[in-house]
């Protein structure tokens, strides 16, 4: 107790003492143990407690970012965001991107990113760009906790994991239907007015082909075309119906 004691007033002490690097203002109060300072325009974050900059003056501006992010902060340089670690001063992302946002129901890690109107997803645990920017939208998919994201170049639709930000199935479908409660396999895709389906590996095991397909028992397909039913198995496999 009485060592605690010590170290605390030790860092009040410190706190009292503080003096800003030669040149520097202090232009507002981040939180309660963080200052945003200023040097010849440029802002960085200053700890009065432990008389250090954390962040160097070399920022336009430093704010809360408009998502949940516990202990980040947003920096603008020439017109682009990044994130940083408020308390290391640690630049998690260099200012790159015109928009960071929440990325919505996904992965609570990701950060949805914005470059040259094309979107992608950060992990703002590492900064590493999981998805690159070239995508339209991005959107949840998928009503039962899979890990999936749709995906979407002008009006062409794909999908990727959204633990990994692989491209499952390429942007080239006009339509992706979900795989229902029991989360069967394959998804039915349409392609040039055609339906057909596609497994996670991105190849269709049912060519789009068909004028209309449907799930049927075991997970099986029946597929419509020109007014006659053909069967599929979830292999791709055709099969005469008992």
């Amino acid at each position: 107790m009485r060592k605690l004691v010590i170290i605390c007033i030790s860092l009040i002490s410190l706190g009292t003492m503080a003096q800003l690097p030669s040149g520097c203002a202090v232009v507002k109060n981040y939180n309660d143990s963080i200052q945003i300072i200023s040097l010849k325009g440029k802002l960085g974050l200053y700890s009065p407690v432990f008389n250090e900059v954390i962040l160097k003056p070399e920022y336009d501006s430093i704010g809360k970012p408009d998502f949940p992010a516990l202990g980040l902060a947003t920096i603008t340089s020439k017109g682009k965001l990044g994130l940083i670690e408020v308390y290391s001063g640690i630049v998690i992302t260099k200012p790159a991107y015109d928009e960071i946002q929440q990325a919505g129901l996904l992965h609570p890690n990701f950060s949805l990113v914005k470059r040259k109107n094309k979107v992608g997803l950060v992990d703002i645990s590492t900064g590493y760009e999981l998805v690159h920017t070239k995508y339209d939208e991005i959107q949840p998919f998928g009503i039962y906790g899979e890990h999936y994201a749709m995906v979407k170049i002008g009006k062409l639709l794909g999908l990727i994991d959204d633990e990994s930000g692989f491209e499952t199935i390429p942007c080239k479908y006009e339509e992706i239907q979900h795989p229902g409660a029991n989360n069967d396999y394959g998804f039915i895709v349409k392609r040039n007015g055609k339906y057909g389906v596609a497994g996670l590996e991105g190849y269709e095991f049912i060519e789009c082909l068909y004028d209309q397909i449907e799930r049927i028992a075991d997970g099986n397909f029946k597929c419509l075309k020109d007014g006659e039913s053909v069967y599929f198995d979830q292999n791709g496999l055709p099969y005469i119906p008992e």
